[in-house]
């Protein structure tokens, strides 16, 4: 097996790495290394078999073998599940083996010029995302630590799975001035206090649970610390 795969550095603050273990993360970076780079065809006892980009037909013996000699096949039952519930891939048995398909494989693997090349798509494209990009322009203009800016772009999406108004030119400015200061201006800091924010479902961000003055928090800022 031969070229090579993008691995995008805001994986980083992506859950699916950030709450994974050690052997887990090398499945996963495993399974990326796996998976077909651009469709294959094969024919096998006279049938002839299809896979698409990001998809390949393997076995959990195949995939704890290629992830390392402490790698066990319970390990990637398990993390294949885990990957599945976050939907980062599908798995389904065939006649030849276990289809793994990476989801949103493109995004994955797509080259910067690729990336650039979709963000200037025609005025019809650009009026329709015209909130977006200028969310992430004035983030990308308030941070000077360019850490920040895709931890503030996971929180845009988080909102927006939410079901909730986006946020006025002001009110994300004031946002991104409360997670620096939340944060101490510390982006492994502001990463905490989002990824608090999403595992107990709060619609804005706090100080960390475990800090000194959370006690009083319960129901100010517009009750937006109690869970909804």
């Amino acid at each position: 097996m031969s070229g090579w795969v993008s691995l995008y550095r805001e994986l980083l603050i992506k859950p699916i790495w950030t709450k994974s273990n050690a052997k887990q993360k090398t499945i996963l970076i495993t399974l990326l290394l796996m998976a077909n780079h651009e469709p294959n065809e094969w024919e096998w006892q006279g049938v002839k078999f299809k896979v698409n980009s990001g998809q390949f037909i393997t076995s959990l013996e195949n995939i704890a073998k290629k992830a390392g000699s402490d790698i066990s096949i319970r390990n990637v039952r398990t993390a294949i599940e885990r990957f599945r519930n976050l939907d980062f891939l599908t798995n389904e048995s065939t006649k030849t083996g276990r289809l793994i398909s990476i989801v949103n494989w493109q995004s994955y693997q797509s080259t910067e010029k690729q990336r650039q090349s979709k963000r200037q798509r025609p005025d019809k494209d650009l009026t329709t995302n015209n909130n977006d990009n200028n969310e992430i322009k004035i983030t990308e203009e308030f941070f000077e630590n360019k850490d920040f800016i895709p931890l503030v772009v996971e929180w845009l999406d988080y909102k927006k799975q939410r079901k909730e108004k986006k946020y006025t030119d002001t009110g994300l400015k004031a946002f991104c001035k409360k997670l620096l200061k939340l944060s101490d201006s510390d982006p492994l800091k502001a990463k905490e206090i989002i990824e608090q924010s999403f595992a107990f479902n709060y619609a804005g961000i706090f100080e960390l649970r475990n800090g000194t003055n959370n006690q009083n928090k319960g129901g100010t800022d517009n009750d937006e610390y109690s869970p909804v």
